[in-house]
């Protein structure tokens, strides 16, 4: 069970995990339009796997139409926010911030 466990949840070091997901993160915010949505970017030693976005847009709107393509971002605390995942790609978090700053 130990061996199991280990080969499915522990086959990722957390930091190649960790590096990974602000790969993606930074990735995104090259591509987004950061005169209408702003990322929130800590030092990296605040970064979480959460990255949140001010803009002023309508949130819920943002997040039906960009949810109508399949892309899934949330709404916290008047922030726009995306967590890529170790099992997205480039081209899908591209997507992301091409469908994003079509709005």
């Amino acid at each position: 069970l130990g061996r199991s466990l280990s080969d499915i949840f522990c086959k990722y070091d957390p930091q190649d995990v960790r590096d990974e997901i602000f790969r993606l993160q930074d990735l995104f915010i090259d591509r987004v339009d950061t005169e209408r949505y702003r990322p929130v970017v800590f030092a990296p030693e605040n970064r979480s796997g959460i990255l949140s976005i001010v803009t002023s847009g309508d949130l819920p709107g943002i997040i039906g139409a960009l949810g109508d393509q399949g892309i899934c971002l949330s709404a916290r605390g008047g922030y726009l926010r995306i967590a890529p995942h170790l099992y997205n790609d480039d081209e899908e978090i591209i997507r992301a911030a091409v469908a994003l700053n079509a709005l």
